[in-house]
This record gives C-alpha cells, sequence and structure tokens, in this order.
C-alpha cells in the first residue's frame, strides 16, 4: 500500500524519492520497489557521480538537502555543478529502469 512516508521516504546523500519517480515528465512506477532497492539505487548513483566529480559531489549532495541557501551557495549549484547535476539525473534514470527493473508507465500493459 502506498502512504506518504512510502512516496517521500528519502534514501542516500541525495535523498531520492519514490516520489520523485512519479513525478517525472514521463513518470517510472515504483510499485513493489522495495527501500533495499531505493537505497541500493541512491548508492549506486552517488557512486557514480562522486567517481566522475570528487571535488562537487559531496557539497552538491549537502546544499540539495537545504532548505535556504546563502547566494554563494546557490551560485556554487548553479555554476560548479551543472554537469555533476546532469550525470546525477541520467544515472537516476539508467540504473532504476536499466538494473532495478523498474518500468515507464508508458512501457507497462
Amino acid at each position: 500500500m502506498r502512504t506518504e512516508n512510502y512516496m517521500t521516504k528519502a534514501f542516500g546523500a541525495s535523498e531520492i524519492t519514490r516520489e520523485l519517480f512519479e513525478g517525472l515528465p514521463c513518470p517510472i512506477c515504483t510499485d513493489g520497489i522495495t527501500d533495499k532497492q531505493m537505497q541500493e539505487l541512491a548508492d549506486s548513483v552517488e557512486a557514480e557521480v562522486r567517481d566522475r566529480y570528487p571535488e562537487v559531489a559531496d557539497k552538491m549532495f549537502e546544499l540539495w538537502k537545504k532548505e535556504e541557501r546563502t547566494d554563494e551557495e546557490q551560485d556554487f549549484l548553479d555554476f560548479e555543478c551543472d554537469q555533476a547535476e546532469e550525470l546525477w539525473w541520467d544515472m537516476v534514470e539508467e540504473i532504476a529502469v536499466g538494473e532495478i527493473g523498474m518500468k515507464y508507465y508508458e512501457d507497462m500493459d
């Protein structure tokens, strides 16, 4: 059963949620995806981003969690993290569909 906590429970330093997948322009179904799978997804995505962008990854994940940012922090996200953030989105989708086995709603029978 889907509850708010089920949908909004955050995984990893980048706080990936099931709600994130359901809210994409091309939504991905999270029914049946366990917490363990969500944590594995977060771990894999974050490891890839840290491997390719070690100089910005941890600070980027830390700043994503903040509700309010200074101008300097926002500038860091806006100007220093573009490639890392783009990789994060690509890896989230690639690992969710390719490795975890999530499906786009449009591809479901």
